[in-house]
């Protein structure tokens, strides 16, 4: 029994990521395993910034085209970013904390003396705002999730493409908040803050 049940566990595929985009105060997307298609909404309910890293607190729902939808509370762990393109969106302001770190996060960063100036252009040093979060998720039972898949190590690909204005507002958090945790001037006190602030919005009826 036991070693049937080791080579049906071999036999699966194992997902490597999933891509979703923001809409409203969620994550969609869609993934296939084999001629299976799976859509998917990762929800986060809560954010937190701590020990230098982002991690958010959140229900993932998975719906095979023929089946029910089925949920898990997963962790998701900030490991890169990638930066996004076109108009930056409008960041957050509220509380001293919060608009002292967009102060100092707007000001150009010192070049040495002797340097070349950079040219100045779109969605770089201080005009620059993320696109994409690429998260790690928590090891997952894809058995759980009525996905047959082995789901322990996921890459979730966070795109902030946003057409809503509540998504909007959420990825000028997202972003502010992705700069205080691991940006050029990494900042504690403005990350709790913001993570704080994310979480209201996150709230939010």
């Amino acid at each position: 029994m036991f070693l049937s049940q080791a080579r049906k566990s071999l036999r699966l595929a194992k997902l490597h990521s999933i891509t979703g985009v923001s809409r409203e105060r969620q994550f969609v997307g869609r993934f296939d395993i084999g001629r299976s298609g799976y859509d998917f909404t990762y929800s986060p309910t809560k954010a937190e910034a701590t020990g230098g890293k982002l991690h958010l607190y959140g229900r993932l729902t998975v719906t095979a085209s023929k089946g029910r939808p089925m949920s898990r509370e997963v962790k998701a762990t900030l490991a890169a970013i990638q930066s996004g393109i076109g108009g930056p969106p409008p960041r957050p302001n509220q509380g001293e904390t919060i608009a002292a770190f967009e102060k100092r996060r707007a000001q150009p960063a010192q070049q040495p003396a002797d340097s070349k100036p950079l040219p100045v252009i779109e969605s770089t040093g201080a005009l620059s705002f993320t696109g994409v979060m690429y998260f790690h998720l928590e090891p997952i039972s894809g058995r759980a999730l009525g996905v047959a898949a082995d789901m322990s190590r996921v890459q979730f690909n966070a795109r902030l493409m946003t057409i809503d204005d509540t998504a909007r507002a959420l990825h000028g958090i997202y972003c502010s908040l992705v700069d205080a945790v691991i940006g050029e001037r990494p900042d504690a006190e403005a990350a709790t803050a913001l993570a704080e602030e994310l979480n209201k919005k996150l709230r939010a009826s």
